[in-house]
């Protein structure tokens, strides 16, 4: 019966087949049974003390009547505790160390040339690689049960929980695989695993935290999203963190999904990350809008500082951005070679396309523009969001000004990222990530030690150069020093498209000749 069973499995995804077929062994599923039976053993008798009511003499050791008394939630907590950290921790191991192992036996290269599609393998590997963790855990579920029915824990609590857990699992499990093809270096297995061991602490006491075990009700928490009221209404709650849990499994699949199919092209398209930052923004401000809603006339350090954790936070989002949808060397330069010949590009086969649709959607072309649409998005929102706060309408367009500036010094790492990316170089990725690096940190270190705090001259300075500071040095600096600096960053802005422009267009030329004269 297993064996048809795994040859149903073989048919349906050949790599899940492969993998269970190596794992799946009696010596490695008797020793897993052995190991959950001892932890679950452990966890019960910890929890467990046998309560004399009568004795045969007073003071005497021996026990004529008594019965055991078992600490149920105790349990609960437990193996809610016990098993998940376990899941995700060897999971995780797991999931890297079999990756690596395949990419250093170049046998990783010789699936992805087989007739199933990306999604398949991937699937395959995540299911089958953790197997026997998984098999562990299923173990454990009926004394989670038992345990939550006799503590009097709701089993909807434990439904939710375990969804949430196996949302929350695959999210991490994804994640580990996509750094796992995005980085090769030493002992990455284990460095992933006690990252995943810390990232699932602090999402599974944030699910248990939401249950007061001690009254066996949900906590109330002062927890809302736009006007939805999670803290006092569970189910809202739960719908909101599976959704917001499921949606992030979503884009890091995505990315994962592109990464392992094409291992030279980019992480998301430019389409995706359209949708990838509009998302963002709506989760974003959701979470952020009562305490924007509530705030008053007289509020505006309160906006100016609101604004700056927002920026900072979305300045994050946008470095990841840039560096999953900005092409390659090797990319660009035949963007800009088919450009060049045809004045546009080309969309799959012969049919040209206009160069604006190719800055917009293509794969190609240079990321500047979809980051402009995206900085767009990001400035729409918020905008709308500040003019609808209760806070004075000056302190509403100095807030909508400050949201300009940051869009611009946004805009400026994206260019510096995608000139350092056509550094023939094959780190050109670690060129990138170190020049943006610099431009983010060297100019307020700089300005720091030449002119103090950045409540001190020149303004202009600060603000042209260092991500934030305008929130800073709003109520000191004069009306002079925010112009000169925004036309300072857009000059520097204009610069650096000016010159990315110009490699892009020698580039072209360059890798025209050769077609153009026959060599």
């Amino acid at each position: 019966m297993f064996a048809n069973v795994l040859d149903r499995l073989g048919n349906w995804n050949p790599q899940l087949f492969r993998e269970l077929k190596g794992r799946l062994n009696r010596r490695y599923v008797y020793s897993t049974i052995a190991i959950s039976a001892i932890l679950q053993f452990l966890i019960v008798a910890v929890n467990s003390d046998y309560e004399c009511v009568s004795r045969f003499d007073v003071g005497a050791s021996g026990c004529r009547e008594g019965y055991w008394s078992i600490e149920w939630t105790t349990i609960v907590q437990a193996i809610a505790w016990i098993f998940p950290i376990a899941l995700i921790s060897i999971g995780v191991y797991q999931l890297v160390a079999d990756f690596t192992k395949e990419e250093s036996r170049g046998t990783l290269n010789f699936i992805r040339l087989s007739p199933r599609s990306s999604q398949t393998i991937l699937n395959g590997k995540l299911l089958g690689v953790p197997s026997l963790i998984y098999f562990g855990t299923l173990l454990a579920f009926p004394l989670f049960f038992v345990a939550a029915i006799g503590g009097g824990v709701p089993l909807t609590w434990v439904g939710g929980f375990t969804m949430l857990m196996g949302a929350g699992c695959y999210l991490i499990y994804t994640s580990a695989l996509l750094n796992t093809l995005l980085a090769q270096t030493p002992y990455l297995a284990i460095a992933s695993s006690f990252l995943g061991l810390w990232l699932g602490s602090f999402y599974i006491n944030a699910i248990l935290s939401f249950f007061d075990f001690r009254k066996l009700t949900y906590r109330q928490l002062d927890w809302q999203w736009f006007s939805f009221d999670l803290g006092h209404r569970p189910l809202l709650a739960f719908l909101w963190a599976i959704v917001t849990v499921g949606v992030a499994n979503y884009w890091v699949w995505q990315a994962l999904n592109r990464r392992f199919r094409n291992p030279h092209g980019t992480l998301l398209s430019k389409k995706q990350s359209y949708g990838l930052v509009g998302s963002f923004q709506v989760w974003l401000l959701g979470l952020t809008w009562p305490a924007l809603a509530e705030m008053g006339a007289n509020w505006i350090p309160d906006l100016l500082g609101f604004m700056a954790v927002v920026s900072t936070i979305n300045l994050v989002l946008f470095l990841a951005v840039i560096a999953g949808i900005s092409p390659g060397r090797q990319a660009l330069f035949d963007w800009a070679r088919y450009v060049k010949d045809t004045g546009g590009s080309l969309d799959g086969g012969d049919r040209p396309v206009s160069k604006w649709h190719e800055l917009v959607w293509g794969e190609k072309s240079p990321a500047l523009v979809a980051i402009a649409l995206n900085l767009a998005i990001f400035a729409a929102i918020w905008s709308v969001a500040v003019s609808m706060s209760g806070v004075e309408v000056t302190a509403k367009l100095q807030a909508i000004a400050g949201l300009g500036t940051s869009v611009v010094l946004i805009w400026i790492y994206a260019a510096i990222a995608q000139i350092a990316l056509l550094i023939k170089s094959s780190k050109a990725g670690h060129w990138a990530l170190g020049t943006v690096a610099t431009a983010i940190l060297l100019p307020p270190t700089l300005l720091g030690l030449l002119f103090g705090s950045v409540a001190t001259q020149p303004h202009t300075l600060w603000m042209a150069s260092v991500f934030g500071s305008y929130w800073l040095i709003l109520q000191e600096a004069s009306i002079a020093s925010i112009v000169s600096g925004f036309v300072a960053q857009l000059a520097i802005a204009l610069s650096l498209h000016f010159t990315l422009s110009r490699q892009l267009n020698r580039a072209g030329v360059s890798e025209s000749k050769p077609l153009l004269t026959g060599k």
